[in-house]
């Protein structure tokens, strides 16, 4: 469908409703078995995982076809759709009658109720248009609508809801109430703790980008053009004062595994590893014996997580305009920061 269609399509609807007398309003509804069979690993049949009903009986006793798709006429009750604009969301009601002696394809709908065990997240989705657009073929010569222009993409914005919890079920009639994807009650937010000048994620651990080069990194998350540091050396405490003007040295040395029984230097780095993060530590002085973290011997690398703490890392690693990180996100200025400074108005250098 071009824009131009688009455009006759809409205000086809438009004009139709606009009418004293319009054309019955058509619902048809399909309901899409794909996505809880895949979560709850199902393997059904590409023809099983959609069933399409309408429910204009008394206009429609056979099928009809929109879109080139097959609605079969089936009992079913659907309403409370109305729309609000007093905030809440409508929560409507779809009842079925799923006894094996009627429709055929409800008896089997309810087969697959009985496989999955119920229909509680399953996708529905509601399209409406005008009996005035169907295509001839749906009636007969006695209830063919006065003025009918078929016009198959003349409908109302397709509605998509999900099935939340069964209200009702006996030995032929089954109900459930629906919600929409945008239906939040009972959600507390955030999922996640936004602050605005701390940052929320584990140093060098899962979410912080500093030393997570090995192997853990998920390209999708991080992007495909990041460029991670080779290294991530100790830099600062968590005053965000750094290690090199406190012990008045040019570098530290290269980080080891720290092992007992072993002599360290002025400036020696050493890391220890606790469930799967590496803490690092700089000696003080010559010939240090004593496991960190013994502050009297060792000074802790540890993150402010404030800006300033991000920025003094990811220079120490990767100055900006170095050749290492041209064309990435660093130069534009960005920083991997766990924080959200957008929720607060920056004033001046305030970090």
């Amino acid at each position: 469908m071009d824009k131009t269609q688009a455009s006759q399509s809409i205000k086809n609807i438009q004009i139709e409703a606009s009418k004293l007398e319009p054309s019955s309003i058509v619902d048809l509804f399909d309901i899409d078995l794909t996505d809880l069979a895949s979560e709850r690993g199902i393997s059904i049949d590409e023809s099983e995982r959609i069933f399409r009903f309408h429910n204009q009986v008394k206009l429609l006793t056979s099928n009809i076809i929109w879109q080139n798709r097959v609605y079969v006429p089936a009992p079913i009750e659907a309403d409370g759709f109305s729309k609000t604009s007093e905030g809440s969301l409508p929560t409507p009601i779809l009842r079925m009658t799923v006894s094996e002696l009627g429709i055929p394809l409800l008896a089997l709908l309810k087969e697959k109720i009985r496989l999955f065990g119920d229909l509680v997240g399953c996708k529905l989705t509601r399209y409406r248009t005008f009996a005035a657009f169907l295509t001839i073929s749906n009636f007969n010569s006695n209830n063919t609508p006065n003025n009918l222009r078929t016009d198959e993409y003349s409908e109302f914005p397709p509605e998509i809801w999900y099935f939340n919890r069964k209200t009702r079920e006996n030995k032929s009639i089954i109900e459930y109430n629906l919600s929409s994807i945008l239906d939040v009650e009972g959600i507390k937010l955030p999922k996640r703790q936004m602050i605005s000048k701390r940052c929320t994620e584990n140093y060098r651990g899962e979410g912080c980008l500093y030393e997570y080069n090995d192997g853990r990194a998920d390209e999708e998350a991080i992007g495909e053009f990041a460029i991670l540091p080779k290294l991530a050396p100790a830099v600062a405490t968590e005053e965000d004062k750094l290690i090199t003007e406190i012990l008045g040295i040019s570098n530290i040395s290269d980080q080891r595994d720290f092992k007992s029984g072993l002599t360290y230097q002025k400036g020696d780095s050493v890391y220890i590893t606790r469930q799967g993060i590496n803490y690092y530590f700089v000696a003080k002085r010559n010939g240090t014996t004593s496991s960190p973290p013994n502050s009297n011997d060792w000074i802790a690398d540890k993150c402010s997580k404030c800006i300033q703490g991000c920025k003094l890392r990811w220079s120490a690693t990767n100055p900006v305009g170095s050749v290492d990180v041209a064309g990435t996100d660093l130069i534009k200025g960005h920083l991997p920061y766990g924080g959200f400074p957008s929720l607060e108005r920056l004033r001046g250098n305030s970090y």
